[in-house]
């Protein structure tokens, strides 16, 4: 995972700032590569919380938006410069292989999903998936917004929601909303139980 941005990170190192700061440097992290290059190994699965990035740590899991969050929180806590940044994107089978049976089942060629990733300095960097880190996200996103660690749960699912009622209607997408949010969520249950990253 050596690139630019681990290798600027690796000289900014973390400090005893508080309970977070205190978690990661517990678990080894000294500096924001080792922080970032730890939250990616965590497995990608649900919380049972959506709305606590806590829990990242207790269950061992996490989404993009729960392991992003949770190095915000940490960002905060040093005074460091990283942004929570969500995406509202197209999942197709071409970025998410594992989709593709899904995708075909509904005679779909994509569906519209929020994600969250961090900004630094003009960059996107993402640790959602293990075992690799992509650390670039696309750019092909739909619409961006910048949020916090707190707006992760109800806040966040309630823009989605909007956003995908405006995709279906300007797609033309023969689903309604309903259906469509379940078969969003076939795709959500294929990528956690097969741990795909985009390509």
């Amino acid at each position: 995972m050596k690139n630019q941005i681990l290798d600027e990170l690796t000289n900014h190192p973390l400090s005893n700032q508080g309970s977070l700061s205190q978690e990661f440097i517990a678990r080894g992290c000294t500096d924001w590569k080792e922080a970032l290059c730890y939250v990616n190994k965590i497995p990608y699965a649900r919380n049972s919380d959506a709305n606590n990035f806590h829990l990242v740590f207790d269950e061992q899991c996490g989404t993009c938006s729960t392991k992003h969050a949770l190095l915000v929180a940490l960002a905060e806590e040093q005074q460091f410069p990283l942004q929570l940044m969500m995406g509202l994107m197209e999942m197709t089978a071409e970025k998410f292989p594992v989709l593709e049976t899904v995708l075909k089942k509904y005679d779909l060629t994509s569906v519209v999903e929020t994600h969250c990733y961090l900004g630094y300095q003009g960059q996107r960097i993402d640790v959602t998936f293990p075992p690799k880190a992509t650390y670039r996200v696309a750019s092909d996103f739909l619409k961006e917004w910048t949020i916090t660690p707190q707006e992760i749960g109800d806040i966040k699912i309630k823009l989605h929601q909007e956003e995908m009622k405006l995709w279906i209607a300007e797609r033309k997408i023969s689903y309604t909303f309903e259906e469509m949010w379940k078969i969003r969520e076939e795709c959500i249950d294929a990528l956690s139980s097969k741990k795909q990253s985009a390509s």
